[in-house]
């Protein structure tokens, strides 16, 4: 503020040296001086640079993405007692039910199960709606971690949830799981 003050004051001591008007009308001199008043005005408004700011809150809905492993490894019994680790992701599921139906005016919620390909689910379906058993021979995380975010491309994505036993075995994935992270 001090330059443009500072700016504003030589440019206004130019005003008292009057140029050689030579033959002009005191009327027109009168015209030429507030000409040039008015552009150091116009400078010194324009090198304050004002703005004007306005704000708008709006809720945009947001993606949260769930996948949820489908390959035989997950027939393993989970460290916590005698069911698989399907049964527990499944049960997890379960109970994340009434969370995900609280959140569903504010999120989308894209359910997938993946094994060597990605398969898209219904979550309002709920677990009863999966294989009693998973079938997938190959765990691809990369890949299908990449291609379900691939499919939210120009959407705002809150986050993805990767459930499973955390086993990469697919052998030459097409995209590393580091890559999809």
């Amino acid at each position: 503020y001090w330059a443009v003050a500072m700016i504003t004051a030589a440019l206004a001591l130019l005003l008292l040296v009057s140029p050689n008007f030579g033959r002009v009308s005191r009327r027109r001199q009168a015209v030429l001086i507030a000409l040039r008043s008015l552009v150091i005005i116009f400078l010194a408004i324009v090198m304050l640079r004002p703005t004007r700011v306005s704000v708008t809150q709006r809720i945009e809905r947001a993606t949260v993405i769930l996948m949820l492993d489908q390959s035989r490894s997950m027939q393993l019994p989970s460290g916590s007692g005698s069911s698989s680790r399907y049964d527990e992701q499944l049960n997890a599921l379960r109970a994340a039910d009434g969370v995900l139906r609280s959140l569903d005016d504010r999120l989308d919620i894209k359910l997938f199960g993946y094994d060597e390909r990605l398969t898209a689910r219904d979550w309002r379906e709920g677990p009863q709606s999966w294989p009693k058993t998973p079938t997938g021979s190959v765990t691809d995380i990369g890949s299908n971690l990449h291609a379900a975010v691939r499919q939210e491309l120009g959407k705002r994505l809150a986050g993805v949830i990767v459930l499973g036993d955390g086993m990469q075995t697919a052998l030459d994935p097409t995209v590393e799981v580091q890559e999809a992270g």
